[in-house]
């Protein structure tokens, strides 16, 4: 945030992030990011814009870790009362999020990879867990933005839905010593 609104490039990798803070700042919208990068809890308010970190911690099983991080981010989100959620990650659990939308949320999902493994077959609980969030959260949903024509055509395989593509973009001088 504070390289974004000092206009500074002080990370390495794409411009997602940054591209969400400036529609943010020009929609006058107030948000909340959260996000579950490294093991530190933080939360940090900037104006009108709330950063915080929820790392899933390792504890008994994978499919447990995803489903009680997303819990947290429901409950936090049942305060914050959103009217639109953008979801990127984290994608196999995103129906644990459905009861926002009795609060009027609507969903944004955003897939930057493939939803299950393009060859080889997809293990019983990931494809019940995709089977969730078809039925919760992605048959609701008016546009699909994705990375690639292969995410998107997974995504149509299992709605019926408007697929956006977008490329992810990065700053040339990052990449000018390769």
């Amino acid at each position: 945030y504070e390289g974004w609104k000092k206009g500074t490039q002080d990370y390495f990798g794409t411009d997602y992030m940054r591209q969400f803070l400036q529609l943010s700042s020009d929609l006058d919208a107030q948000s909340y990011i959260i996000t579950w990068h490294g093991d530190v809890d933080y939360k940090a308010d900037y104006e009108k814009i709330t950063f915080e970190n929820l790392p899933i911690r390792k504890h008994v099983h994978y499919y447990f870790d995803r489903a009680f991080w997303q819990l947290k981010v429901l409950f936090k989100f049942l305060s914050f009362r959103p009217d639109l959620v953008v979801l990127t990650g984290n994608h196999t659990y995103w129906w644990i999020l459905a009861p926002l939308r009795a609060l009027g949320a609507n969903f944004l999902p955003s897939f930057h990879s493939t939803l299950w493994l393009k060859l080889g077959r997809t293990k019983l609980p990931w494809r019940l867990l995709l089977q969730l969030d078809r039925f919760f959260i992605l048959r609701t949903c008016k546009v699909v933005v994705a990375t690639s024509h292969d995410i998107g055509r997974q995504v149509t395989s299992l709605v019926n839905t408007e697929v956006i593509y977008h490329l992810p973009t990065w700053n040339r001088e990052q990449f000018s010593s390769i």
